[in-house]
């Protein structure tokens, strides 16, 4: 999640705060829950009401579009429009906000299974009952819909307990998100050393950091 601006962060705590509560979000994100909390209390700057005022005008143009339009279609209709505004500005409020040209698909693909990377065999054969904890995990990456865009969410579960033990939240789906998710979860359960750690062996898990 490095290279996100504060307010990201701000916003997607505060839009997913009410499902899954401000301390859960922020510990996923790595954020921390006082700057969330002053960031709340602060008053809204002339700059920030500006900026509010053209993120309407943004969604406007997307929408109309049919959510085809990226920064640059945007930046364009609106200067048809008489809007005189900094493309730089527009560029990162759209960052900021998720707001991207879509694609055309019916669903996200988080399985990517066509990979020449070396897999690990299946130790488990669809056996997902063990009898102790810590002795079987299964991993998975799901996606979540915040806004315009989406987070990819990598989570882990003790299959003993069916607990969530790890999980991690990023923009992109690469090899660290579930680097992320797994280190949470080990050190978190002491990291143990004789386990199995379940997942469907996409690039991400076969990955040579992972």
């Amino acid at each position: 999640m490095k290279g996100l601006s504060p307010i990201f962060y701000y916003k997607v705590v505060n839009e997913l705060s009410s499902e899954f509560g401000v301390e859960k979000i922020c510990k996923a994100l790595v954020y921390s829950k006082t700057s969330f909390y002053r960031k709340r209390k602060q008053p809204e700057t002339q700059r920030e009401l500006s900026n509010k005022k053209l993120l309407i005008d943004i969604k406007r143009v997307h929408n109309e579009s049919k959510q085809i339009f990226g920064s640059p279609s945007v930046i364009s209709k609106l200067k048809e429009e008489g809007f005189h505004c900094n493309h730089k500005r527009v560029t990162r409020l759209m960052k900021e906000n998720n707001i991207r040209s879509k694609t055309v698909k019916k669903f996200k693909i988080t399985t990517d299974s066509n990979h020449e990377r070396p897999i690990c065999p299946n130790l488990i054969k669809r056996d997902f009952k063990p009898k102790k904890i810590n002795t079987l995990w299964c991993s998975d990456i799901t996606y979540i819909k915040v806004g315009q865009g989406w987070l990819y969410h990598a989570v882990v579960i003790d299959l003993y307990s069916r607990k969530v033990v790890g999980w991690s939240m990023a923009e992109t789906m690469t090899r660290q998100l579930v680097i992320d998710s797994f280190m949470m979860a080990w050190q978190g359960r002491g990291k143990p050393k004789d386990w199995i750690y379940h997942s469907d062996r996409g690039s991400q898990y076969a990955s040579h950091d992972f």
